[in-house]
């Protein structure tokens, strides 16, 4: 195992495992917000294929002002059990893109979501 901190890390990084990841490697990321910094950094690094997938209009407003490389995928869809649609209650600070399932307040938004299974079939990917 190689644990590498991929991104930002004032705000977006992560510990991840990248003994694995190669340049044919299919990432999915779920949960942009207002910071993709290490899914940039996974393109940059591997040249690797990134889908994320968030379906806030804050996030989606985010990425409409980015210049993205042609490895990484943008869906504008959460991930649920089930394909529809799904209450994401906003963050309670109203400057915070993040919206949870959680309760965390009366204001939410409903926002559309699919399972992994039907994301993954309609993107053509098997593994």
């Amino acid at each position: 195992m190689t644990l590498e901190l991929l991104g930002n890390e004032a705000y977006g990084a992560w510990r991840t495992d990248t003994s694995g990841i190669t340049k044919d490697s299919i990432i999915y990321s779920f949960g942009a917000g207002n910071d993709i910094s290490w899914d940039l950094e996974l393109v940059k690094k591997f040249g690797c294929k990134v889908y994320i997938f968030d379906p806030d209009p804050m996030a989606i407003d985010y990425i409409k002002t980015l210049i993205l490389p042609a490895e990484i995928v943008f869906i504008p869809i959460g991930l649920d059990t089930h394909d529809g649609c799904q209450r994401f209650y906003n963050a309670l600070k109203s400057n915070k893109v993040s919206k949870s399932t959680v309760k965390k307040g009366a204001a939410f938004t409903q926002l559309p979501v699919k399972k992994l299974a039907t994301i993954m079939n309609e993107l053509g990917h098997n593994h």
